[in-house]
């Protein structure tokens, strides 16, 4: 729309009769003023996480709680790859930072569950702290997929072989957080016959760098007396996690080896040595095998 000015000319007589002459004068095009958008910097959290894990989306003040959803799944895609964005909950609080713990629930502050069509600028109508959280988020079923996506990505699967016992391996699935002590245990669990008498701590757990691919390991590992003469074999600490030494494993390959400790030689009932002291000067007798003979006794 366009201003003009009137200019009004004076009065003259036309025709016998007073007339007013207006002449219209286009003046400078005067734009229409457009309201203002203001874009937002929220602060947002899933609960659950510390205060270093939070975020910050911007979004324009005419948009509602559904973009804004859809903004923190962009945001946070990593985690959010499985999720909808229309499956995500919100809540509007105001907390300071330094007062976010992993513990916080919704039910512990003052917190406004958001509704996906309510505008942004009915939310947030005076000016939020700038170190405040401000969008508390939760993803469906307080995250279980995440927490099933977290355990499969932990897991491992080692193929183990027992030194001088068996052509065939056999696997053990641990998490990759466990350290070497605790894989100790599973072997021993899951071998008990194979290591029946023998304590879980007193075996050894040697690394092959590289894994022997599962169709070499009669050929490679047949005469093999001692881990230490295979090339990159490594005796794992009891003490370290997993996750140190096995970060992704082979697939279809070995990467243990189990060596027991040393026994003492047992001998059947037959072959049992029964010493008898006597009391007489200078004389052991010893049966063995139903033989006897007259040794001098060790003083």
């Amino acid at each position: 729309m366009h201003r003009r000015w009137l200019h009004f000319l004076p009065l003259h007589r036309i025709v016998g009769k007073p007339t007013m002459i207006v002449v219209a004068v286009q003046g400078p095009p005067v734009l229409p003023i457009l309201p203002t958008m203001s874009t937002l910097s929220i602060n947002c959290l899933f609960l659950g996480g510390d205060s270093s894990e939070v975020f910050t989306v911007k979004i324009l003040e005419t948009e509602n709680v559904s973009i804004l959803k859809r903004l923190i799944k962009e945001e946070q895609s990593h985690r959010l790859n499985h999720v909808d964005a229309s499956e995500l909950t919100a809540w509007k609080v105001s907390l300071p930072v330094d007062t976010i713990t992993p513990e916080l629930t919704v039910d512990d502050v003052e917190a406004q569950k958001l509704h996906p069509v309510k505008k942004i600028s009915s939310i947030f109508v005076e000016d939020e702290v700038d170190e405040h959280v401000h969008i508390l988020v939760q993803a469906p079923a307080a995250d279980s997929n995440l927490s099933d996506l977290s355990k499969a990505d932990d897991e491992l699967t080692l193929f183990c072989w027992v030194l001088n016992v068996s052509d065939e391996p056999f696997s053990i699935d641990i998490g990759k957080s466990k350290t070497v002590d605790h894989l100790k245990n599973m072997i021993k669990k899951k071998k008990e016959r194979t290591f029946a008498g023998i304590e879980a701590d007193t075996l050894s757990l040697w690394k092959l760098s590289p894994p022997i691919p599962s169709a070499e390991i009669g050929t490679k590992l047949r005469d093999v007396q001692s881990p230490q003469r295979i090339p990159g074999c490594v005796k794992l600490n009891a003490m370290d996690k997993l996750s140190k030494h096995f970060s992704p494993t082979w697939d279809e390959h070995l990467h243990i080896i189990v060596e027991a400790p040393p026994t003492r030689k047992s001998f059947s009932t037959s072959q049992t040595i029964s010493l008898i002291l006597f009391r007489g000067p200078g004389y052991q007798r010893c049966r063995r095998r139903g033989e006897e003979r007259s040794d001098p006794c060790l003083a």
